[in-house]
């Protein structure tokens, strides 16, 4: 008796909540939910909506395949973190040293077996599977200057905090093959990343700087300098470092960015 009234006060319960338009809201925080949690959401919601004994299931198009299923299979809400390579988009500058973000997102994805290649958020992304996460890869196509209209745009979307927004990108002051990882910061004179700290208003999120290699004098024009291409040598060194990514970003999305920075800092 207690159970077919809690079942109907649960029915009840979700049928407010669609006639207030609540059903984004509630999908997104479901979506939010670490994935162990969710399981024991929705086993919760089977036993207690669904039943165990054949007189209190619903009918096949009952409650929870009309209203309950579609808010766990068909929101927005899923992806909880994005993985961001800046750089250019036109072809003149794909291997040049401002695109090392770029090149390390290509490379995480060729890892996945998916190219970074649909379009949205004015930038190319892919919906990926990471570190247990659900993650957005992305390469911004605003040009290097406007990095954070696209990134605040997919960020916005899925309600993402900036702490969990992960940056690659460009860094003259290392190496060539050399990698920091910072977990929060200024924008050090990085013009995309000085446009992501402005539209996410937050200074708060990790980032992964790629050495590019600093000019060959004081009086090379640093412009000059990050849209000048690769050598092929130079070329290996940035391979080797972007084929380290994807277990540098499965680290900071499992909370490991110390493990991160002790393991490949230089």
């Amino acid at each position: 008796m207690h159970s077919l009234f809690y079942i109907k006060l649960i029915r009840f319960s979700f049928t407010i909540i669609l006639r207030k338009g609540k059903v984004k809201a509630f999908s997104q925080r479901f979506c939010r939910l670490p994935c162990g949690r969710r399981k024991i959401v929705l086993h919760y919601f089977y036993k207690n909506i669904r039943g165990t004994e054949e007189s209190q299931k619903p009918r096949a198009s009952g409650f929870w395949e009309t209203f309950a299923m579609p808010f766990f299979t068909k929101t927005p809400g899923g992806i909880t973190h994005l993985v961001v390579g800046l750089g250019n988009p036109d072809k003149k500058y794909l291997r040049t040293r401002h695109n090392a973000g770029f090149i390390a997102v290509d490379e995480i994805a060729a890892s996945l077996g998916v190219t970074v290649d649909k379009k949205k958020f004015d930038a190319l992304v892919a919906d990926v599977s990471l570190g247990g996460e659900r993650v957005l890869l992305m390469k911004p196509q605003t040009y290097m200057n406007l990095s954070g209209v696209a990134v605040e745009k997919a960020a916005s979307f899925y309600k993402i905090p900036p702490e969990n927004v992960i940056v690659l990108f460009d860094d003259i002051s290392l190496d060539v093959g050399r990698v920091r990882i910072r977990r929060k910061g200024s924008h050090g004179g990085h013009n995309g990343i000085r446009s992501i700290v402005d539209y996410l208003q937050s200074e708060n999120f990790p980032r992964v700087k790629i050495g590019v290699g600093e000019r060959p004098n004081p009086n090379y024009d640093l412009a000059d300098w990050v849209l000048s291409v690769f050598t092929e040598e130079e070329m290996k060194g940035i391979r080797e470092v972007s084929s380290h990514c994807r277990e540098i970003a499965e680290l900071i999305l499992q909370g490991k960015i110390d493990q991160a920075m002790n393991r490949y800092n230089s």
